[in-house]
């Protein structure tokens, strides 16, 4: 990765154009339920039975394809319902990071849920947030999700190779903001605390 000057930053930016559009999120989606246990829920489910039952079509950020997995990875995923993206993240870990929003007991681990509940009314009872953090984290399992590996953390190229482990670390950072601007994710925000 060269300088982060104003016309290198223009040029990531349409790189990151290029690959939203090879990504296809819309097209290449997976229904949340895909995860889900006999019952329909995601209890008993953690990362290596999400990676399972999963196992294809993700997009690869250095293959600029998509792939079979078989183990987590850093990268993005884009919440989706009735075609229409609302949320996007990223994490070091998509698999076990999109469980956990709708597995989290707690706020800080089901931001999303914690956020929309949050948000219908500033004076509601804490058993009206229970009630509906509790709605928005089930509300997840009839959404689809869009997944994008930039990288594996175990990868020895990775973790050996700084410069490599860095560009990859900033475009991922930068393919948050794009995404969320280029689908108009309602409920991103990159408020700092």
């Amino acid at each position: 990765m060269g300088r982060l000057d104003s016309e290198n930053l223009i040029r990531y930016f349409r790189d990151l154009q290029v690959l939203c559009e090879k990504w296809s999120p819309i097209e290449n989606k997976i229904p949340f339920k895909t995860f889900a246990n006999n019952e329909g829920t995601l209890t008993g489910i953690g990362p290596a039975t999400a990676i399972e039952k999963l196992r294809t079509n993700i997009f690869d950020y250095g293959e600029m394809k998509h792939i079979d997995i078989n183990q987590d990875f850093a990268g993005l995923y884009l919440f989706s319902k009735n075609g229409k993206p609302f949320y996007c993240g990223i994490s070091r870990n998509v698999i076990k990071r999109i469980l956990d929003h709708q597995k989290g007991p707690t706020s800080s681990m089901a931001t999303l849920a914690h956020r929309i509940a949050k948000g219908y009314s500033k004076d509601s009872t804490e058993e009206k947030y229970l009630e509906a953090f509790d709605s928005e984290r089930n509300a997840l399992m009839a959404c689809d999700v869009s997944l994008i590996k930039f990288y594996d953390q175990n990868k020895e190229e990775h973790s050996k190779n700084n410069m490599h482990q860095h560009k990859e670390e900033i475009m991922l950072y930068l393919f948050e903001v794009f995404v969320s601007v280029n689908y108009n994710t309602k409920h991103n925000t990159f408020r700092t605390h």
